[in-house]
């Protein structure tokens, strides 16, 4: 077990090293998360009721940069040419996966972080994105889009269509599940905290997150 989490440390490590030395990438989804901040929080300033528009945008940000994150997994590795050196070390297809998984994780969580800080700032002060519990329900809404990224990354890595298709993918695995997301929000956003709701969205996402550890086995390994 121990072996297999340093193992998973090391392999997330090496995909952070990877976006470090080109920022471009990582560049590109920042400066889409502040452009999405701006318009937001010029929505928010003229809207009667701005837990709509943070709802909506907390459902929309989050899974467009997945789609830029899709392309920073498997993809990448078949790009630069290390997927075949990966498939065949001696190391199983799961810890692989999740390695995947963990690194859009943090890639999507720190790009969504940004975009809510922003949005503060452009707003004056409006910390509501920032609401505690709100957060949760943020955190695992990113699970599952850390998930379908990485699934989607290694079902269309050998497409000649992968620019077009990992889009496409992404939104037919997202928008029926995330919608479920923006009431909670907008509960959220109200002050509006049920433990239920928030434990069964967890264990939806972190299912779904198997499911696709099993579904990347098959397709890639």
């Amino acid at each position: 077990m121990i072996l297999a989490v340093e193992m998973l440390v090391k392999l997330v490590w090496k995909d952070i090293a990877c976006t470090a030395r080109k920022p471009v990438e990582f560049s590109g989804m920042l400066v889409f998360a502040a452009a999405a901040a701006v318009v937001v929080a010029y929505a928010a300033l003229f809207a009667g009721d701005r837990a709509p528009v943070y709802a909506i945008s907390l459902f929309l940000v989050p899974a467009f940069i997945s789609m830029f994150v899709a392309f920073t997994g498997f993809i990448r590795e078949f790009e630069e040419g290390t997927l075949d050196s990966l498939r065949v070390a001696p190391i199983g297809g799961e810890l692989i996966f999740f390695s995947k998984l963990f690194f859009s994780f943090i890639l999507i969580g720190v790009v969504t972080a940004a975009y809510e800080l922003l949005v503060v700032f452009f707003t004056g002060g409006d910390v509501s994105l920032l609401n505690p519990y709100l957060q949760m329900l943020a955190l695992s809404y990113i699970v599952y889009l850390a998930a379908t990224a990485s699934l989607a990354s290694s079902m269309l890595v050998y497409s000649s269509a992968k620019s077009v298709l990992v889009p496409v993918v992404l939104l037919v695995l997202v928008l029926p599940v995330g919608q479920s997301y923006i009431p909670l929000y907008m509960d959220a956003i109200a002050g509006i905290v049920s433990l239920q709701p928030l434990l069964s969205i967890w264990v939806v996402s972190l299912g779904y997150s198997l499911i696709a550890s099993a579904l990347s086995r098959t397709a890639l390994f």
